[in-house]
């Protein structure tokens, strides 16, 4: 992949274990899912994005299916988050690619979120986060959030 990196975020894995919190679950519990989470997670981004957002999607997305071993049926959350000054259309363009990509593979998606603006001191870019769901981080995904990164 061209200038794609992996990077490091934590956003969805706070997503998962501040609902696993909510549960009242133990400390221990919520450590445990967060590594549960961190294992279930893959995100690449490029700084740059520039007019060719269809070719950024099709190769992030292409190397997270193959870092997750994502493969048909299996149900995913999607972040795609805007890195410093990177204008809102991009997120809806890259948010309409994401969908039609992953349905084509038959991986659904549920849960997706294109509201997160990251301020960086690089250049203006993109990344997409995906974790791949089981039934427990399935249903945590699906609690209305309030993080410090996040507001329903």
């Amino acid at each position: 992949m061209k200038n794609i990196e992996k990077r490091k975020v934590g956003f969805l894995e706070e997503l998962v274990e501040q609902a696993k919190a909510k549960t009242g679950a133990s400390l221990q519990e919520v450590k445990m899912l967060r590594k549960k989470a961190n294992a279930n997670v893959c995100t690449l981004g490029k700084t740059g994005v520039s007019a060719n957002v269809n070719e950024f999607v099709v190769e992030t997305l292409n190397g997270i299916i193959h870092e997750l071993r994502l493969q048909s049926g299996d149900k995913v959350a999607v972040l795609i988050m805007g890195m410093g000054k990177k204008p809102t259309y991009g997120d809806i363009v890259i948010h309409r690619e994401v969908s039609k990509i992953l349905k084509s593979k038959n991986i659904q998606i549920v849960f997706i979120d294109t509201a997160v603006k990251i301020m960086s001191n690089r250049p203006s870019g993109m990344a997409i986060s995906l974790m791949k769901l089981d039934s427990e981080l399935e249903q945590l995904i699906k609690v209305p959030y309030g993080t410090s990164t996040f507001r329903t």
